[in-house]
């Protein structure tokens, strides 16, 4: 059996070393804290959001709510199905061919204000890029 040497620090610099440890981990403490307080407030946030609304907490109590079978939402909100929205496109079929004459809905999506926001139903003629990848 070999046995190795090590330097020994003396007490004050051993204290130093401690009090340094200490400080990250008081550190990394807070952060996660911190990181805590925001998901809690983010899941706050979605929890208003979809119950109310893009409102204010003082605009929220004249919200009329009606109870559907994801819970409570605005009465002029529609609960629907993904797929009553989109088309499922295969992992193969990536592009979409636009047709003069068909109709489409164009939509955009607003992550930090009301989701998916439809901007506008047209002819696809008035498309410009006629085909589209997905």
């Amino acid at each position: 059996m070999r046995v190795s040497k090590s330097p020994s620090l003396r007490y004050s610099e051993q204290k130093k070393i401690a009090y340094v440890l200490s400080i990250v981990q008081e550190a990394k403490e807070k952060t996660e804290d911190v990181i805590k307080a925001a998901k809690d407030l983010k899941k706050s946030m979605m929890k208003h959001l979809f119950t109310y609304g893009p409102v204010s907490l003082e605009e929220a109590e004249n919200i009329p709510l009606k109870e559907t079978e994801i819970g409570l939402v605005p009465e002029e909100w529609e609960v629907v199905k993904v797929g009553e929205i989109f088309e499922k496109i295969e992992k193969n079929e990536r592009k979409i061919n636009v047709k003069e004459r068909e109709i489409y809905k164009q939509i955009t999506v607003k992550l930090y204000a009301k989701g998916v926001i439809l901007r506008e139903v047209t002819k696809g003629k008035k498309i410009k890029v006629k085909t589209n990848i997905v």
